[in-house]
């Protein structure tokens, strides 16, 4: 099962491709651009599909522990465009799955690439506000859950959702990993970028396992893992390991549009310097995750 699903995984990432040409994706990005009056989204469902290695692997390492034989109904939560989620719904055929994310871009995204999966759905919803009662056996989130500042409410809707016995399985990152907070840190400091960020606070926090096992006991779960994993990922290229960085920094966020690759690049500049490309000219990215498994 877990290695199938793997493969499934795989397999949407070539699906995907096949998406930017759909005339049905074409429509979708048009319709929703429409929509001024929705809060402006600051993710791209596009660009994150094809920069996102790095948390389709980790997501893959996770899945891979997890035994879902027995889920007739699972949720998703931060689903983002929608490749894991397919890859449970393909490996899980007669269950049904459900996909979330705050996201217009990424739901957008999701419904264009996955419309073929009967026992699939997509929709816009805040993790804080999933409004669910005793529906699902499982309720997962990968590298979302740093984003969620509301995590008590989420938790306790989290919990509302699952089935008595029910499990929740989260997996997100620690922090930034060293050497890239020593780069951001000289970056943003520095008198040609410090005037975009004096009103600016990230908008995510990080936790770690002690700190996360009171949440979850607070929110009648039981835990039963939290456990740090760290993992050295390498990328192809400084190309690569850039593109990946601007689909999600939200340090990017306060910079001009003008900018924004000038600051990315002052930024990758000071980083490679705290940790050189290697031979094959990969950049290297260390991070660590936080994994949890609870009963409801």
């Amino acid at each position: 099962m877990n290695l199938f699903l793997a493969n499934g995984i795989r397999q949407q990432s070539k699906e995907i491709m096949k998406v930017f040409y759909s005339p049905v994706f074409i429509w979708i990005l048009a319709l929703s651009s429409l929509c001024a009056e929705q809060p402006k989204d600051p993710w791209k469902g596009g660009e994150y599909a094809k920069n996102s290695e790095s948390q389709k692997s980790s997501a893959e390492d996770f899945i891979a522990t997890l035994d879902l034989h027995n889920a007739s109904a699972v949720l998703d939560v931060g689903c983002g465009d929608g490749k894991i989620t397919a890859a449970m719904a393909r490996a899980l055929p007669d269950a049904e799955i459900v996909g979330v994310d705050i996201s217009p871009s990424m739901i957008d995204f999701a419904l264009a690439a996955f419309s073929g999966y009967p026992n699939l759905k997509f929709s816009v919803e805040d993790a804080a506000q999933v409004n669910f009662q005793e529906k699902f056996d499982l309720v997962t989130s990968f590298t979302v859950m740093q984003w969620v500042l509301e995590q008590t409410q989420a938790l306790e809707r989290f919990e509302k959702a699952l089935k008595p016995g029910g499990r929740l399985c989260i997996q997100m990152p620690t922090g930034l990993p060293s050497a890239m907070e020593q780069a951001l840190n000289k970056t943003i400091s520095s008198e040609k970028w410090a005037k975009y960020f004096t009103q600016f606070s990230a908008p995510w926090k990080f936790y770690q396992p002690e700190e996360y096992r009171d949440l979850l006991v607070n929110a009648q779960f039981s835990p039963t893992r939290l456990e740090i994993i760290t993992k050295h990922e390498k990328f192809p290229s400084r190309a690569a390991f850039q593109g990946f960085l601007r689909q999600w920094f939200p340090y990017l966020r306060p910079i001009p549009v003008d900018l924004k690759d000038v600051f990315l690049t002052e930024l990758l500049d000071r980083y490679l310097q705290i940790l050189p490309v290697d031979e094959k000219g990969q950049v290297s990215f260390i991070v660590t995750r936080l994994e949890v498994e609870a009963i409801k």
